[in-house]
């Protein structure tokens, strides 16, 4: 592996960046769960795809909610900025 920093020896910034899909219990109440399990994973691929675009690392996926973490495992000056664009390109999809 490149030279990374030892994550137990030395500090650095992390930014992170929760997502969550917008009134999913509506959408459980309206479809059938097969289909609902599909479209679960559609929108985790979509978060992945647009996270790894702007440089982030999805650390856990739990049901709808997706942890992305921007500066892992090297931290970047414009980590924030990655995880803003990551935010405006996730509205727009």
């Amino acid at each position: 592996m490149a030279n990374l920093p030892d994550p137990f020896t030395q500090e650095q910034l992390l930014e992170a960046f929760d997502t969550e899909w917008f009134e999913l219990m509506a959408v459980t109440n309206a479809v059938d769960p097969d289909d609902l399990l599909e479209a679960l994973q559609r929108y985790h691929d979509v978060v992945r795809t647009v996270a790894a675009r702007f440089g982030g690392f999805v650390a856990r996926i739990a049901g709808d909610g997706v942890d992305v973490y921007f500066g892992y495992p090297a931290a970047n000056e414009d980590d924030a900025v990655a995880a803003l664009y990551t935010a405006l390109a996730l509205m727009a999809e």
